[in-house]
């Protein structure tokens, strides 16, 4: 994380794209909400089957672990349809965007 923090902007919005351990006294969710002052976004992706959601599973054993802890600790908590078609992608991508924007402005 200290070489994470020479790359920082304090004049930009940082965005740090994955999260996975809430473990020891000061981790990364820590680093995130106290140390850097950041807001921390939980995002749960889902393929949509037969008009229900079914949800990207954890990848391994310390994701299954980690995730529901970091989830709990979020300031916001997103739902997030995964596309296959790339201009669905970054459609998807710019409204992610244009939100997290808006809570800097």
């Amino acid at each position: 994380m200290e070489l994470l923090n020479k790359e920082l902007d304090p004049r930009k919005i940082n965005i740090i794209t994955d999260i996975r351990y809430d473990e020891y006294e000061k981790d990364e969710t820590y680093w995130i909400k106290k140390e850097i002052n950041g807001v921390l976004i939980h995002l749960s992706r889902y393929n949509e089957v037969n008009s229900q959601r079914d949800y990207i599973k954890a990848a391994n054993d310390a994701e299954r672990e980690n995730d529901p802890k970091i989830k709990k600790k979020a300031d916001f908590i997103l739902n997030w349809k995964s596309e296959k078609d790339l201009t669905k992608k970054i459609i998807s991508s710019s409204h992610l965007l244009k939100w997290v924007k808006r809570l800097y402005v």
